[in-house]
């Protein structure tokens, strides 16, 4: 089967590197599963939330390397013309998931700079963490650079669906994957952020 990049369809996997870092826990980050698993439409209420989690990661909006866009409701990008303004990177629809893998290098002690990079050690751990839960080795998987600037694996659909398969029933994980699907299971069934 043929590999293909599954973009945000990965973000319950790439949250699980952040959960099992410890970073929730050490900078209260209440409402992170859900910011890190959501996309969103660059309007005000989950660019504030990417902005909150950054600063609560001990990181600034400057440090977010996902680049902005425009809003994608006509109403708010007409409110930005009137009022001059630019749209800050947390507008970028991937803030929350970026806000998170700043904040897992911080944890560790990483350089915040170059998160986004495929070797940097916020990415390598993201692939540790495919290559458990799909059965196969990350990479080797064949990447492009997705929308927001991190590396997009090239995951056949097979081994993507074992992976999300494995966090839906985690008792083949070790502890840590199984009890970091959990959290993020019961995240994605909460009602989304307002």
């Amino acid at each position: 089967m043929r590999p293909s990049c599954r973009r945000s369809a990965n973000k319950p996997i790439q949250a699980m590197a952040f959960v099992e870092s410890g970073a929730v826990e050490r900078f209260g980050w209440a409402r992170a599963h859900r910011a890190f698993l959501r996309s969103h439409s660059g309007e005000k209420a989950p660019c504030r939330d990417g902005a909150g989690l950054a600063r609560q990661g001990r990181v600034g909006r400057d440090d977010l390397e996902c680049g902005t866009h425009a809003p994608r409701l006509q109403g708010t990008i007409e409110e930005l013309v009137r009022e001059g303004k630019t749209r800050p990177r947390p507008s970028n629809n991937c803030s929350g998931k970026h806000s998170g893998f700043l904040t897992t290098a911080v944890q560790y002690g990483e350089p915040t700079r170059g998160y986004i990079k495929y070797d940097h050690p916020v990415q390598r751990r993201l692939r540790e963490v495919m290559s458990d839960l799909c059965g196969a080795d990350a990479n080797a998987f064949p990447y492009g650079i997705d929308g927001c600037g991190i590396p997009s694996l090239a995951t056949p659909l097979k081994s993507l669906a074992r992976a999300m398969a494995s966090m839906a029933e985690p008792s083949r994980l070790s502890n840590k994957h199984a009890e970091a699907a959990g959290r993020i299971r019961a995240a994605m069934q909460r009602p989304s952020l307002s």
